[in-house]
């Protein structure tokens, strides 16, 4: 009986099942799922919309750090396409005024990759916006000169899992 239970083609079944159940369990446990998501959508949606700007799409994605399906990160993005005449610079001081001093933010310059724009070594902007537990995250990457497809932005937001880190 015993030999029967070890068999590859029942034991790795039951770990599996194992794992998922244990993932599920955790999710439900700290409310990683509905909850972190409509945080996100809290936040997203009282945020200012960039004048003239329309939301092409709306993504959630979550993501796991272990070997177990246990959601980890759950970051929730809006795609935007600005206005024909405006910048990333309009785009970005348009949300660090708005945003600032409730939220603290922090620009970088990001290189356009030369699969993805011409002339390579174009730059486009990130701005990480924290504000006590909450992350937001502007990046104007589909703004940047001769970048391929339509121009746009987007923003994203993580609720409670602490100040944008820098990657």
């Amino acid at each position: 009986m015993r030999r029967r239970l070890l068999r590859p083609a029942i034991l790795v079944p039951a770990l599996v099942l194992l794992a998922l159940g244990a993932g599920i369990a955790y999710a439900a446990w700290t409310q990683l799922d509905a909850g972190r998501i409509d945080a996100n959508e809290e936040i997203l949606a009282s945020l200012p919309s960039y004048p003239g700007s329309e939301e092409i799409d709306r993504l959630t994605q979550t993501g796991a750090d272990g070997s177990l399906p246990i959601p980890d990160d759950v970051v929730t993005s809006i795609l935007y396409a600005p206005p024909g005449d405006a910048s990333q610079a309009d785009v970005v001081e348009f949300f660090v005024d708005a945003l600032t001093p409730e939220w603290a933010a922090r620009t970088t310059s990001v290189t356009v990759t030369e699969e993805d724009a011409e002339p390579a070594g174009a730059s486009a902007f990130r701005v990480d916006f924290s504000r006590g537990e909450d992350c937001v995250r502007l990046l104007t990457y589909g703004m940047a000169p001769g970048h391929l497809g339509r121009r746009t932005f987007a923003l994203s937001a993580e609720a409670g899992e602490g100040p944008c880190e820098e990657a």
